[in-house]
């Protein structure tokens, strides 16, 4: 398992993915308004807009 960095810059969603808690520090994107989760890696973000699956729900 490792951690997810997701930040939204102009509206498009930055993920970067790391594989452990140490390599969160060599991440320079991360700021007060980044949100980290861990998970495993191919649970990546997504838009709702762009996913098939549910972009009918708004």
């Amino acid at each position: 398992m490792g951690y997810h960095i997701i930040n939204i810059t102009e509206g498009k969603i930055e993920h970067t993915y790391v594989e452990s808690y140490e390599r969160l520090c060599y991440v320079d994107t991360i700021t007060d308004d980044s949100i980290i989760y861990p998970r495993e890696e191919h649970w990546k973000p997504f838009k709702v807009a762009g996913h098939e699956n549910y972009k009918n729900l708004f």
